[in-house]
């Protein structure tokens, strides 16, 4: 590995060497090493620290979205129970059947529908 030449200001240079005589480094040059070290550490941590805060922001935005899908297949959920409902009435003064009769014979045909369907569009 190479050593690449740079210039300083002097009074930057004299305080360096000021700091290599206290900490009793024979060479400046080593002073030098540590504080680009040290420097090219602490904007490492700065980039992660940036990058967190990103990752923050998209996890409270994924956040919100979970909540609003929530709220929106409650309120869904709901729509389509009163809908089933109606249909239930409906059915149970048309046909004379409980709500009971009605459940278990739609149970029944719903789920071999479904089941047929499925196998439908996996044979497409």
């Amino acid at each position: 590995m190479s050593d690449t030449h740079f210039r300083v200001k002097e009074s930057q240079h004299i305080k360096m060497k000021e700091i290599a005589k206290k900490k009793g480094v024979r060479y400046v040059k080593d002073v030098y090493d540590e504080a680009i070290e040290n420097y090219i550490r602490e904007y490492t941590q700065e980039s992660i620290v940036s990058d967190t805060n990103l990752e923050l922001y998209i996890n409270n935005r994924i956040t919100k979205a979970e909540d609003h899908l929530a709220s929106m297949l409650g309120r869904t959920g709901m729509d389509v129970s009163m809908v089933l409902m109606g249909l239930i009435m409906f059915l149970e003064k048309a046909t004379n059947l409980t709500r009971e009769e009605l459940y278990r014979k739609l149970r029944v045909e719903g789920a071999r529908y479904f089941s047929t369907s499925i196998k439908n569009d996996k044979e497409k």
